[in-house]
């Protein structure tokens, strides 16, 4: 009797179901869990956001702000900036600030960019994950293995941010007192859908100095941001 090599997938059920059923077990659980794991992760209620700033001068309860375009993207009116300084009027509203009145002069000034970045590309190495063995001509396994097959693929990150900056009320050409930014990087670039985390993100961190930046987990629910 001669024995001929075979390599095959692992996910090629039709060679699987000719191993020994131990092994097809062991194979179907771990495709199983893998599938799972897709599932699970597109189905997040949260994401992780780079937050970090830079302050000179803090914000102090009592003084009142309000805001002003402060990037290209930023429309004033528009659907997104309601979205965006509504919930940043309700994080500074929690740390004692006041909405200026429409007549007056804001203690602060509070310029908003928000947007979708350009897309950066890179290339990935992962592994492909390979199963092998011998096998008689009567279908009786004599040995099996796995291996692996090293690829590249290109991945493509999309940033989406949004950045506030805070200047003097009395001086607003002077140059600023401080700035908060919140950044996602993703393979999608839907702004709409992560803003208000971005403005969540930064609850702890407009007007004040971070220690570089750091990664945070929020929620994407408002109902979930309290």
């Amino acid at each position: 009797m001669y024995c001929h090599d075979i390599a095959f997938a692992a996910n090629d059920f039709s060679v699987v179901r000719s191993l020994a059923e131990g092994k097809t077990r062991v194979m179907k659980k771990l495709l199983m869990l893998y599938f799972l794991s897709l599932l699970s992760s597109g189905c997040a209620h949260t994401v992780s956001v780079h937050v970090d700033g830079e302050a000179s001068q803090a914000l102090q309860a009592g003084e009142t702000f309000s805001f002003e375009v402060g990037g290209p993207q930023a429309v004033k009116g528009s659907e997104r900036w309601q979205i965006t300084t509504a919930a940043l009027s309700r994080i500074l509203l929690q740390q004692g600030l006041q909405p200026a009145a429409p007549d007056e002069k804001s203690d602060w000034l509070l310029l908003i960019d928000y947007g979708v970045g350009e897309p950066q590309s890179r290339d990935q190495l992962y592994v492909s994950p390979m199963a092998f063995g011998r096998f008689h001509r009567g279908g009786h396994r004599v040995g099996i293995g796995f291996g692996a097959h090293y690829r590249t693929r290109v991945i493509t990150r999309i940033p989406v941010y949004l950045r506030i900056e805070g200047k003097s009320g009395d001086a607003p050409g002077s140059e600023r007192s401080w700035r908060s930014s919140a950044v996602k990087i993703g393979t999608r670039g839907n702004l709409d859908r992560v803003l208000p985390a971005l403005v969540w993100a930064l609850r702890d961190v407009i007007g004040t100095s971070t220690t570089g930046s750091r990664i945070i987990t929020v929620p994407l629910d408002p109902q979930e941001m309290q």
